[in-house]
């Protein structure tokens, strides 16, 4: 009998991890109820599904309670039918919603397959060029019928909302890091369909090109070689690798001071690649310290907005920057 108790808890055990989940299923439940829908009868009756899945708890310690009472009279196969109950119905639970998944995610990838088709079919085979992670589960088209679907496109322009333009969709599939690393292994793939694109006379939006980010991956598709900015600039390199930021006390070395100002070839000036970083108090120590934009980032349409959005939150860097001399 003794062996017959320990087995009956691990049962119990088993069944009982399905209450790990529950708080979560309960939010989910109440929201499912309180959601808009018929009124009266209809959505009480709408309601009572979710209503008594959330006692499911209850039923699962009264099923337990009824198994310990039968088998303390030796009723050992009772016991054990009433407790393998939750396992069962949890186990049931678990495939079900494994499957529900599954279908959801299905009808959502076929429901973006044919909205982004709709407006643009380039769109879609550049989502579908990287695979599961943008075109959620579709097959993953390699680069001749990406090229392919370029070469026969009748608008290389146009752009699908929540997406941008191809030429947008083909610079995030580069995977880049703001160091000019990747973590697309097919890199030198997607380089080549941005070319494409390019040679087609791809386009960014006007809102795309104003991204300082876009302007640094074009820059990055366009390199032949390696990045060479720990070589043109130390500054620029300690700022895309993160070993200069904003909540660190700010420091120049003695040797960086002179390079305040000199622009590398994939990430430009020190000031561009601290807009790139998205850290604005970084740039604003190096406005301090006598960092400006070149002239030729000045007319950038990237860069320069990026600057006067910057002085609109800081206002009283305007006169350092145009006042004091470039160091």
């Amino acid at each position: 009998m003794t062996s017959a108790r320990v087995a009956l808890g691990v049962l119990q055990g088993l069944g009982a991890l399905s209450f790990l989940p529950y708080p979560a299923i309960l939010v989910a439940n109440v929201m499912s109820m309180a959601a808009e829908g018929p009124r009266g009868m209809q959505r009480l009756i709408a309601a009572l599904p979710y209503f008594l899945l959330s006692l499911y708890p209850l039923v699962w310690i009264a099923l337990y309670i009824w198994s310990w009472r039968a088998i303390s009279h030796g009723a050992a196969a009772r016991a054990f039918t009433l407790s393998i109950i939750p396992l069962v119905l949890s186990v049931a639970g678990v495939v079900w919603f494994l499957q529900s998944s599954q279908a959801d995610r299905d009808r959502r990838a076929d429901e973006i397959r044919r909205k982004v088709e709709a407006e643009n079919p380039l769109v879609y085979a550049l989502l579908c060029s990287v695979g599961p992670e943008r075109s959620m589960g579709a097959t993953v088209l390699s680069e001749e019928a990406v090229l392919k679907a370029i070469a026969e496109a009748p608008d290389v322009n146009k752009e699908v909302k929540d997406y941008g333009s191809p030429l947008q969709v083909a610079l995030m599939n580069l995977g880049c890091r703001v160091d000019g690393s990747s973590t697309e292994p097919r890199y030198a793939e997607f380089v080549k369909i941005v070319r494409a694109l390019q040679a087609r006379g791809a386009r960014l939006t006007t809102s795309e090109r104003r991204v300082v980010r876009n302007r640094f991956l074009l820059r990055m598709a366009a390199l032949d070689g390696p990045v060479t900015t720990e070589q043109e600039n130390a500054l620029v390199w300690r700022i895309v690798k993160g070993e200069l930021k904003s909540r660190e006390p700010f420091a120049l070395r003695e040797d960086e001071v002179p390079l305040l100002n000199k622009p590398t070839t994939a990430h430009g000036t020190p000031l561009l690649a601290a807009f790139l970083t998205l850290d604005s108090k970084l740039a604003a120590n190096l406005i301090q310290a006598g960092a400006r934009l070149s002239a030729e980032e000045s007319q950038d349409p990237a860069a320069a907005p990026a600057l006067q959005e910057f002085f609109q939150h800081n206002r009283e860097l305007w006169f350092v920057y145009h006042q004091r001399p470039a160091q």
